[in-house]
């Protein structure tokens, strides 16, 4: 074999062998992945329950009404009673509030899908609409004034007044949804099956279809 040759191979196999892409691969998958978890979130969620409080979720909420032209603020206070107060404001109408109670919360691989049920409602802002406002169902309001458009990553359905919040397009596109340990998306492994609430705080019932050598390796690099 001629000399020339054998050094192409040399270098072809030294070019194989650099890792460095892959490490800074790793490296910025780990940055992330410690960016919306920790160790205690990850024992949280594979022991079936987490508390997120309302700050964390009011942080998600707005990144994800981020494109909207119509919503400027969308934020929810956690209440005792399985209950949380939203507070929208608006280019249409100002600020909208409403008392809404959880009937379901779910999210799977497949679908993430939250149910409230509107209790009460006022415009603050407007004392005599907020009258009217407050005896009209939501999906009438919504019929008569036009969708509330909360970005495009958030869908929202009226009946009645019972919404219907799928915010599945949101987490697809969050940054959890990019993670892959082991070929193991852990998004895609997690499952609520319900939500609580407490004043300043939302309980989630969880599983986490994980392997034990993965969640023991998520539990070592967090």
């Amino acid at each position: 074999m001629d000399m020339p040759v054998m050094i192409v191979h040399v270098e072809e196999s030294v070019k194989a062998w650099d890792l460095s892409s892959s490490f800074g691969d790793m490296s910025r998958m780990l940055s992330t992945l410690r960016e919306v978890w920790d160790r205690q979130t990850v024992a949280d969620l594979e022991q079936g329950n987490i508390a997120v409080p309302d700050d964390v979720l009011n942080q998600y909420l707005q990144q994800a009404v981020g494109d909207s032209n119509k919503v400027r603020e969308f934020n929810l206070t956690s209440l005792d009673g399985n209950k949380i107060k939203v507070h929208l404001r608006t280019d249409s109408v100002g600020v909208i509030e409403m008392i809404c109670q959880i009937k379901q919360f779910e999210h799977d691989k497949d679908h993430s899908v939250m149910k409230l049920y509107i209790e009460d409602k006022t415009l603050p802002d407007r004392p005599l609409m907020s009258f009217i406002f407050s005896h009209m169902s939501m999906a009438m309001v919504t019929k008569l004034a036009g969708q509330i458009d909360v970005g495009s990553d958030l869908a929202l359905d009226f009946r009645g007044n019972m919404v219907t919040v799928d915010f599945h397009q949101a987490l697809s596109r969050s940054k959890l949804a990019g993670i892959e340990v082991m070929g193991y998306r852990p998004l895609d492994e997690l499952v609520v099956k319900g939500a609580t609430t407490r004043a300043g705080v939302v309980e989630f019932q969880t599983n986490l279809a994980l392997p034990k050598n993965v969640v023991d390796i998520l539990m070592n690099v967090l």
